[in-house]
């Protein structure tokens, strides 16, 4: 069973596919966020005004999203990883002159994260557990390329590297309980389809996910949590252990701070000192929690903490 989303298939006269995903997101996560619902005529008016000469993308709404105060990330997929580092090799060389159009993109998008701004199925996989819907951006000729991926009258006539926009919902599992596939809207053509993992590796061309305020993205949680964990090793030989084999797991889901300090303020199960630390803490509204394990332990559905 998952928990699903709203969905919409917008008229042509009034939209595309990217500010009705958009609006799909907006619409789940208002609640959540605990700002006033946003209807698609409000995301198009404050949307940068275009042409109709190419599709909105992901960038296009950091206007919307600054304007409307809620925190974002933009993500880029694997196949654009290519393009970036041709661009830093070029500005490195020497090559591509400081005037150059991608100036921008290599500086706003690049150079400053290009360790922890890549959106991929492992990436992809917390926010969903997180039940956070997620904008994803493809080629429309690729998701085409899938099984089963139902063509539309509504894309029909576009040029085939025109890129089009869905929204991650859930995901599927195998009989190992693997994912093996991501379930998706998309606007133009049907709820609930289902894509492989692989094709998000792949195929995926850029993403952006809405978090609440003061909330860190996960690969940038995900990279403290590892110093972290590389810190813990040193006085606990079962997680060093599992470090040096290299096969820790990860498991990481947004929650709100006030179901971990009910958790760690528990009295019967926790000492004095850590109960008091929690009820004291300052924490965000929201926090990554991370269950870590080995596929030892996943096997037993057990973890190491």
């Amino acid at each position: 069973m998952i928990r699903t989303v709203p969905y919409i298939i917008p008229d042509q006269r009034l939209s595309w596919c990217a500010p009705a995903s958009m609006w799909i997101i907006f619409t789940s996560l208002s609640n959540e966020l605990g700002r006033q619902y946003l209807s698609l005529y409000e995301i198009i008016d404050n949307l940068p005004k275009k042409n109709g000469s190419r599709p909105i993308e992901a960038r296009d709404f950091d206007r919307l999203i600054e304007k409307l105060g809620y925190s974002y990330y933009y993500y880029y997929g694997n196949c654009k990883q290519d393009l970036y580092d041709d661009i830093e090799r070029k500005f490195e060389s020497g090559e591509c002159k400081q005037e150059c159009k991608l100036k921008h993109l290599y500086d706003h998008i690049w150079r400053e994260k290009k360790n922890y701004n890549l959106m991929d199925s492992s990436v992809l996989y917390p926010y969903i557990e997180s039940e956070i819907p997620v904008y994803l951006v493809f080629k429309y000729a690729d998701l085409l390329n899938i099984p089963g991926y139902p063509a539309t009258e509504h894309d029909s006539g576009n040029p085939p590297d025109d890129c089009h926009a869905v929204v991650a919902i859930g995901h599927t599992l195998d009989d190992n309980g693997e994912i093996d596939t991501f379930i998706v809207h998309d606007v133009s053509a049907s709820p609930f389809i289902t894509i492989p993992r692989d094709f998000i590796d792949t195929c995926l061309l850029e993403a952006v996910v809405i978090l609440p305020e003061n909330t860190y993205h996960y690969n940038f949680v995900r990279l403290l949590l590892t110093k972290t964990v590389e810190t813990i090793a040193l006085f606990d030989d079962k997680i060093r252990g599992i470090i040096a084999d290299g096969k820790i797991i990860y498991r990481a889901y947004l929650m709100r701070s006030q179901r971990v300090k009910f958790w760690f303020t528990d009295r019967t199960k926790y000492p004095e000192q850590i109960t008091n630390t929690f009820s004291r803490a300052d924490v965000p509204q929201y926090v990554w929690v991370f269950e870590m394990s080995n596929p030892e332990l996943k096997i037993s559905d057990l973890s190491i903490g």
